[in-house]
């Protein structure tokens, strides 16, 4: 199996716009996959050989991740999730 790379550059900490958001190469086998960009408006995914990105907002991705997306631990830390209800006290 291929190695994906994955490499970020921050313009910018606070993210206001998908113009200063952080950008994150994809590459595998030194070939170019696409780019990812976060910002407050949802992802923006765009392949290789296209000029244009595709836009998903925050709600399509929690639905995409939730309808295939598989539940897994995250890292050597090992990090739950929090309890149901918890982002709401923010």
């Amino acid at each position: 199996m291929a190695k994906k790379k994955v490499e970020m550059s921050i313009v910018n900490v606070e993210v206001m716009r998908v113009t200063t958001s952080p950008s994150f190469h994809v590459t595998e086998d030194n070939k170019v996959v696409g780019d990812l960009r976060a910002s407050q408006g949802g992802v923006f995914w765009r392949p290789k050989n296209y000029a244009q990105f595709f836009h998903l907002t925050w709600e399509q991705v929690d639905a995409l991740f939730k309808e295939k997306g598989a539940a897994r631990t995250v890292g050597e830390y090992k990090i739950s999730p929090p309890d149901p209800g918890s982002f709401d006290d923010f």
